[in-house]
């Protein structure tokens, strides 16, 4: 119900960002660690959500 009113741009991002905040979660509970090449490829899935999203343009509508 709440995914109908949000948009697809917004709901990719925090989609991404889910990794994030799975790693820091398992840090901060479970006292959990993560190895450099772990964190790279966090970081590379947030990078590319937030160019992703800075970088969109909304969809042109139809000619109708």
């Amino acid at each position: 119900m709440a995914l109908t009113g949000m948009p697809a741009r917004i709901y990719g991002t925090l989609t991404c960002l889910e990794p994030g905040l799975g790693a820091l979660a398992g840090f901060l509970f479970l006292h959990g660690g993560l190895t450099s090449p772990q964190l790279a490829g966090i970081a590379a899935v947030i990078v590319a959500a937030a160019g992703t999203a800075l970088t969109s343009r909304p969809p042109v509508p139809s000619p109708e």
